[in-house]
């Protein structure tokens, strides 16, 4: 049985990748290419989407 560990979401707007650790139940937020898949670069994981977003639109400014 295949068994998702991490999910990748392209925020189109801004070039940030959101991550969710689907094991650990964590998110985590990473501005690079749109080709790039790279979930071990994200520095800090988050308990929630909702505080993943806030850090990522502060370091947008």
């Amino acid at each position: 049985m295949l068994e998702p560990l991490i999910y990748c979401y392209r925020i189109k707007e801004n070039g940030y990748h959101l991550y969710r650790n689907v094991s650990e139940g964590k998110w985590g937020v990473l501005k690079e290419r749109d080709s790039d898949y790279n979930p071990k670069a994200v520095k800090k994981w988050y308990d929630s989407r909702i505080k993943a977003m806030t850090a990522m639109k502060r370091t947008e400014k």
